[in-house]
């Protein structure tokens, strides 16, 4: 049989197409979803995903050289719509085999494709708690309030500062998944954990232990760090422990200087040391590179060496 394709008359073949779909954040397999290959408007072929997430597609696109243009489709319920490009010339798809990864969708507005971001996740209540705390928007106030406030006293445009986000949608089930929450999330540094009230203070003071994990492997683990006496009431009358900022920190320097904003890495890092008056060689090493990599180095007065 003869097709019609860009005013040639060209034999029709099949190019198959293969791929999975899986969930972004936890890269299990997604089944049931709606996987749809288009031409421009027109769909040329569709198909649902297996149980283990795979699926095939054949489409007529014929033998020509001439380069054809398909955008695969993916719609699954409980995710936001996924999509991929594929090129189909000489009857060959380019990729011929691709995993699209689905974003669930309560943690959708949580992710930022621009700038720099802390997402503070789940954090389980008190045993003894009724009603919704609101965890997530809490701690995310008293991390801003930490950070931002020395933020100040550096040379950090307000556009490049971090944004702090509560997602209290993302909620781990391990350790492994907070690494995964960073990178899906697109966000610097992913925060979780949970909190428990300390002894013999008012009901807004408690005790919030901390998992923190970043996109980038800066901190090589996920870190745990504890801070002892949070009032959730009033951010500005607690501060986060070294141990819970200093993470915090690493993951965002590592940010700035893998975007090439070394500037801004620079003076996060000093900002970093005058807050926790010293800091590790690793994030050191990492001011080092960033300040070196300046177009200016050499010639910027002041600052910790």
């Amino acid at each position: 049989m003869l097709v019609a394709i860009g005013g040639m008359r060209v034999a029709a073949a099949s190019t198959l197409i293969t791929g999975k779909v899986t969930d972004l954040v936890t890269g299990a397999a997604v089944a049931g979803a709606d996987v749809t290959l288009l031409r421009g408007a027109a769909a040329v072929g569709s198909r649902a995903s297996g149980t283990d997430g795979r699926f095939r597609l054949s489409v007529e696109a014929g033998t020509s050289p001439v380069a054809q243009n398909f955008v695969l489709r993916v719609r699954r319920d409980g995710y936001v719509d996924g999509s991929a490009d594929i090129v189909i010339a000489s009857g060959r798809a380019d990729p011929s085999s691709i995993e699209v990864a689905l974003l669930p969708n309560e943690i959708a507005e949580c992710r930022r494709d621009a700038g720099h971001t802390i997402v503070v996740g789940y954090f389980r209540p008190p045993s003894s708690a009724t009603g919704n705390l609101q965890l997530a928007d809490r701690i995310r106030d008293t991390i801003e309030y930490d950070l931002l406030v020395p933020l100040q006293r550096v040379h950090i445009p307000l556009e490049l500062q971090p944004a702090i986000l509560a997602c209290a949608g993302a909620q781990p089930s391990s350790r492994a998944d907070y690494p995964r929450y960073a990178k899906s999330l697109a966000a610097d540094a992913f925060v979780g954990g949970w909190v428990t009230p300390v002894a013999g203070t008012p009901g807004s003071k408690v005790k919030v232990e901390m998992s923190i994990a970043d996109r980038y492997d800066a901190l090589g683990t996920v870190v745990s760090a504890t801070s002892p006496n949070i009032d959730l009431d009033d951010p500005a009358l607690s501060q986060l422990d070294n141990s819970a900022l200093l993470p915090i920190f690493t993951a965002l320097v590592a940010g700035y200087e893998r975007n090439g904003r070394m500037a801004e890495c620079v003076e996060l890092a000093n900002a970093a040391e005058l807050m926790l008056e010293s800091i590790p060689p690793a994030l050191a090493d990492a001011r080092a590179r960033c300040r070196a990599a300046l177009p200016n180095n050499g010639l910027l007065p002041g600052g910790p060496p």
